[in-house]
């Protein structure tokens, strides 16, 4: 929302913005162009319980390699987002 709201305060510094941007990989909650041609990403993660001290997003969690269903091994979630923003155009 921070983005939005500086976006809408602020209309000359960015060119456009798209929430959920399909395109743009794994980094696709919002994505935006400043008029300086600088692409702003901000994915959005959350924990489903935050008042517990098991369920905060932590370095771990964002690095960990899981496994799918079939047993294919699955990029960490920074990993993903790394392959996103080194294939954007």
């Amino acid at each position: 929302m921070d983005l939005l709201v500086e976006m809408l305060e602020h209309p000359d510094r960015y060119a456009w913005a798209r929430v959920e941007a399909d395109d743009a990989g794994f980094l696709d909650d919002v994505i935006a162009r400043r008029t300086d041609d600088v692409i702003v990403a901000r994915q959005v993660k959350f924990s489903a319980h935050p008042d517990q001290e098991k369920d905060p997003y932590c370095w771990e969690d964002l690095l960990k390699e899981r496994t799918s269903k079939s047993g294919k091994a699955l990029p960490s979630l920074l990993s993903k987002w790394g392959a996103s923003f080194r294939d954007s155009p």
